[in-house]
């Protein structure tokens, strides 16, 4: 997955936390639901920079690297620049396939049901911003009158 643009500053809220406090598996960024490499590499047990190494060699097409691994940038508690992924559903699940064990599958369990929160979530806002105030249903239908 050589992608060959250039990473993005972190500007969302997806940046990494600098304090111990417990980082929700997925967030919403810009209306979609992203973890990151960070987490994957943190809650798999598995060495960061070997995460980076897969999503890097993960055998998928470009578009779907593109839309499923986004390039983004945190700086570290050494105060250094490091390159990091924010990861959508379909991306995790592709990463994911490869990690085994009993503790990957529970893991795996526990993002899936994160994103599956998230994404009911988001769900739940759309549908109630598309439904029409009750004030506003109700001026329409004195209008009608």
């Amino acid at each position: 997955m050589n992608n060959a643009r250039h990473p993005k500053q972190m500007t969302s809220v997806l940046e990494p936390r600098r304090h111990h406090i417990a980082a929700p598996l997925v967030e919403l960024d810009h209306a979609e639901a992203r973890t990151t490499s960070l987490l994957v590499a943190e809650k798999f047990g598995k060495l960061y920079k070997n995460v980076l190494r897969a999503i890097e060699n993960l055998e998928c097409s470009p578009e779907f690297a593109r839309l499923n691994f986004e390039p983004r940038e945190y700086v570290d508690d050494r105060g250094k620049v490091q390159p990091m992924y924010c990861i959508t559903r379909d991306g995790f699940a592709f990463l994911a396939m490869g990690f085994t064990g009993r503790s990957a599958a529970q893991w795996k369990e526990n993002f899936i049901a994160a994103f599956n929160r998230i994404e009911r979530e988001l769900r739940r806002i759309t549908t109630q911003r598309a439904l029409p105030d009750w004030q506003e249903a109700r001026q329409l239908s004195f209008r009608a009158e």
